[in-house]
């Protein structure tokens, strides 16, 4: 936000004061700025916040559900989410350790798809 000879510019919001005479008052310019910067950061941000909630909810759900199978309780999984999208790291024994795990994050309410970042360890 720049303030230029008592006329408020707001970067990027594509509007104009809505006032045609100049602000008479430091209370009105910062009853504007705060009017604008409330207004445009709620509309740009809205849907960011909320799909942050969600990505946060599924990271949460689908940790849970890979903890809650005991056939993989000996391995430390770690897990991503992005726009719903999962992906999974870590390594397991099997390739049916990680099918189980691909298939346990699919299963949960929400994920759009899943990748495996999985890798199969060599046990000598």
């Amino acid at each position: 936000m720049l303030l230029l000879g008592g006329w408020m510019t707001v970067s990027g919001c594509g509007r104009s004061p809505t006032h045609s005479a100049p602000p008479q008052s430091t209370l009105e310019i910062s009853a504007r700025a705060v009017f604008f910067d409330r207004s445009e950061l709620h509309a740009r941000d809205a849907g960011a916040h909320a799909a942050l909630n969600n990505d946060v909810a599924l990271l949460i759900s689908v940790k849970n559900a890979l903890v809650r199978e005991p056939d993989l309780g000996s391995y430390t999984l770690e897990v991503g989410v992005l726009a719903g999208a999962v992906t999974l790291y870590g390594e397991v024994a099997t390739p049916e350790h990680r099918a189980m795990a691909e298939q346990i994050a699919r299963s949960v309410r929400g994920v759009e798809s899943v990748r495996s970042g999985i890798a199969i360890a060599n046990r000598v």
